[in-house]
């Protein structure tokens, strides 16, 4: 009963801040990510970045746009936040 009290009152306040932005930095680094979602996604899947890469490799630069323009999007929104 004492350890649950110490733990909620004490260690959770100090460790939330970095756990909030471990976890965006983790976020904004996996939207990023192309060579691990090129080798690692199973077949017929299709992620945000890889459909930006297939485009941008097939010279369809107007059609990867979009999908760059919203990753770089969604990696500022926590970038903004962290800041």
């Amino acid at each position: 009963m004492i350890q649950n009290n110490i733990i909620s009152k004490i260690h959770f306040p100090l460790i939330k801040v970095g756990i909030i932005s471990g976890s965006i930095i983790i976020f904004v680094d996996i939207v990023k990510e192309l060579p691990a979602t090129l080798l690692l996604r199973p077949f017929n899947y299709e992620t945000l970045a890889t459909f930006v890469y297939q485009y941008a490799s097939d010279d369809l630069i107007e059609q990867a746009s979009m999908g760059a323009l919203i990753m770089v999007l969604l990696g500022m929104i926590p970038v903004s936040i962290l800041c």
